[in-house]
């Protein structure tokens, strides 16, 4: 059990990483190239960074397909991310604590507070392992097969 939850723990660390660089590049990019105002250029890589997050999470690292509804739940889970690195940041603010503090608590811990609602809610029942490149049909709606007969023979009369 430990060892399916660490492998999603270290594939959800990497896509985090892969993806903080994306919306890096797209903020700076937007910035530097387009002469955007860095409000707008941020709000728009979060955006942008948020999608790819959840398409390589809900494919990679919890092994799922991607849906409407763990789309919402994922977004969700970011709005709480959000939530909790503003009331980190207001905290720090409060007490005086130099602005990095707010980086690296929120960096500490939006991170595993995510994860664990990722596992437990987002993704929940999805099984580790690949995801089959095709879906299976249900098993009420499978052909059976008669043993020895192809599908596609007829019966003779």
């Amino acid at each position: 059990m430990i060892r399916p939850v660490l492998k999603r723990a270290v594939r959800f660390g990497i896509t985090g990483v892969l993806v903080t660089g994306c919306h890096s590049a797209y903020a700076v990019a937007a910035v530097e190239l387009n002469g955007w105002r860095p409000t707008l250029a941020n709000g728009l890589a979060f955006t942008f960074a948020t999608m790819i997050s959840y398409l390589l999470n809900a494919r990679w690292s919890f092994s799922s397909r991607a849906s409407a509804a763990t789309f919402a739940k994922f977004w969700s889970v970011c709005g709480i991310g959000l939530l909790l690195a503003i009331g980190i940041g207001r905290a720090v603010e409060h007490t005086g604590l130099p602005y990095g503090a707010a980086i690296v608590l929120t960096s500490v811990v939006v991170p595993p507070v995510s994860f664990t609602l990722h596992t437990l809610w987002t993704f929940r029942g999805t099984a580790p392992g690949p995801v089959p490149s095709h879906p299976r049909q249900p098993a009420a709606t499978r052909k059976r097969r008669r043993k020895g007969r192809r599908p596609y023979q007829r019966l003779s009369r």
